[in-house]
């Protein structure tokens, strides 16, 4: 029989073990923080914002902003539904297009870590409704 094993029929020893939690332990104890967000938008727009607000359209750039805190958090997972019949392209630096989704289409990513989402249309004078989550 393996060191340490409990011979048939005997209690586990490591089951009589017991680590309370002292005051120390739970200050320790980081707080966690949940994010979320949501954003319905046109797509009326036929550019990008650029990253730093400095060219473009800055309706074209969404931030992922916590509505209870106000802060712009990286999220963990983010969800896009193009709901409107019309193609659009997303980016997340506002330069490289990272994707198109055609009408009625939706994007679900979780494993991208990202604090803002760009969407323009792919077609100029066609208009889309889209919708992001992010959390």
């Amino acid at each position: 029989m393996p060191m340490g094993f409990p011979t048939p029929g005997g209690v586990d020893p490591l089951l009589k073990v017991e680590t309370p939690m002292t005051p120390e332990m739970m200050r320790e104890v980081p707080s966690i923080r949940s994010y979320r967000f949501f954003k319905l938008i046109p797509t009326t727009k036929d550019a990008w914002g650029s990253p730093d607000d400095s060219a473009g359209d800055p309706e074209a750039k969404v931030k992922f902003i916590d509505a209870r805190t106000n802060d712009n958090f990286e999220c963990s997972r983010f969800r896009i539904n193009n709901d409107g019949g019309e193609a659009i392209e997303y980016s997340f630096d506002g330069v490289t297009v990272h994707g198109i989704m055609y009408g009625d289409e939706s994007l679900t990513d979780d494993v991208r870590y990202e604090r803002r989402v760009f969407v323009r249309n792919l077609v100029a004078g066609k208009t889309s409704t889209v919708r992001i989550w992010s959390w």
